[in-house]
């Protein structure tokens, strides 16, 4: 049996022992590196999280530091006590003073017409000449009868005046009847006359009033029949005349509001033909009844029409003063806020704007009723363009009503 020996040499011995401590060094100098770069780590975190917490603080304390507020100028005004009127808007028509169609008495052919459309006549100028051979003829027929009949009469009458003392009874009587007579038939002839001339008359169509021609049924030549039952008006007709330098201004009022129309009412109608602009008048009549079926009520006035501005036709919005109040509260519509369905006034408190809620009554759009909400002490602001908000300082410039009816 054989046996191995191992020989160690001192070099063999230091190599082996110094590889597990250079291992252990390694090991440790690592263990030293991690716990440092942790604990650095740590430190820097630490560090950010104090910078940003002094940061957050300042941006904090930059926020909660407001700028001092700097008043904004307004007008202010007391409410006062006046007159008010509860106004209502409806649509209306222009209708001219006078218009009517002209037509022939007597039928006959049209010999001159003298207007067309658009044309201006005056009272009395004429306006259609209608040629009648027959009235004509028949007047000189009339005329000679005219004139035998009145021969015949005083012939009767004379005989009758020179006889009377030798004619019996009997014949006298016969003498007064032949007089009768012709007296008669002679007021028949006069009668004839004067009738023809009439109608003649009539074939000269004029202007019964000033105004316009507004419509030309007819040309020169055409027959002019004599209107009648059984034919259309427009078949007879000759020219439209309108007079509107005078108009009456019609305005349909509902069954709820017709019993608050008087006579004398204040009227303002506008055009959306002539905006910015608007004609005053009053309530000059009214039907007082209802339509039947409308249940509206006609109301209207009578107005001038300048430099024939408004037309016929034309239609128009009628703001009515349907009620009035002698001695309510009022403020300038401009101070009044709307909200929704609900009414504030800014009233000027201790340097700023409080937001007061009101009951309104009637505006007329100059001036608005403050029912309840405000007192007369109290100084109300007028907003105008400026959006203003409740607790905001404010520097109050006090005016009086007619400077704030003139800025509106």
């Amino acid at each position: 049996m054989k046996s191995e020996s191992c020989i160690w040499t001192h070099s063999d011995y230091s190599e082996n022992l110094q590889r597990p401590i250079a291992a252990r060094v390694s090991r440790a100098a690592g263990e030293v590196r991690r716990k440092t770069g942790m604990k650095f780590a740590l430190l820097l975190a630490l560090a950010s999280c104090i910078v940003a917490f002094c940061g957050c603080a300042e941006q904090a304390s930059y926020a909660n530091a407001k700028p001092a507020e700097t008043p904004v100028d307004v007008i202010g005004v007391h409410p006062h006590r006046g007159e008010v009127s509860r106004l209502i808007n409806l649509p209306g028509e222009v209708r001219p003073l006078y218009e009517v169609t002209l037509f022939a008495k007597v039928d006959g052919y049209l010999d001159k017409l003298t207007v067309d459309k658009g044309d201006s006549v005056k009272a009395g100028d004429l306006i259609a000449d209608i040629d009648v051979p027959e009235l004509r003829a028949n007047l000189v027929k009339y005329k000679a009868e005219l004139e035998l009949a009145q021969a015949e009469f005083k012939q009767m009458s004379e005989a009758a005046a020179n006889n009377a003392a030798n004619l019996s009874a009997a014949d006298a009587e016969a003498a007064k009847n032949r007089l009768a007579v012709a007296s008669g038939k002679l007021a028949v002839a006069k009668g004839n006359v004067q009738y023809t001339e009439s109608m003649l008359k009539y074939s000269r169509v004029t202007a019964p009033f000033s105004g316009i021609i507004t419509k030309r049924y007819v040309d020169p030549g055409a027959y002019i029949p004599v209107p009648n039952a059984a034919s259309t008006p427009e078949a007879a007709a000759i020219v439209n005349l309108t007079d509107f330098k005078t108009l009456r201004m019609q305005v349909a009022v509902p069954e709820t509001e017709a019993t608050h129309v008087k006579v004398g009412q204040s009227i303002r109608w506008t055009a959306d033909d002539f905006p910015g602009e608007h004609f005053d008048g009053t309530v000059t009549r009214a039907y007082w009844a209802l339509d039947k079926a409308t249940k509206t009520m006609l109301t209207e006035t009578q107005m001038a029409n300048p430099g024939m501005k408004l037309q016929p036709g034309m239609l128009v919005n009628a703001r009515i003063g349907i009620e009035k109040k002698t001695d309510a509260l009022l403020l300038p519509s401009e101070a009044l806020v709307k909200e929704k369905t609900n009414s504030f006034i800014f009233i000027f408190n201790d340097g700023k704007i409080k937001k007061a809620p009101v009951e309104v009554g009637f505006n007329d759009g100059t001036n608005v009723e403050i029912v309840s909400g405000i007192k007369p002490a109290d100084l109300a602001i007028v907003p105008g363009q400026l959006a203003l908000r409740d607790g905001q300082l404010v520097k109050v410039t006090e005016a009086k009503l007619a400077k704030i009816a003139t800025a509106k």
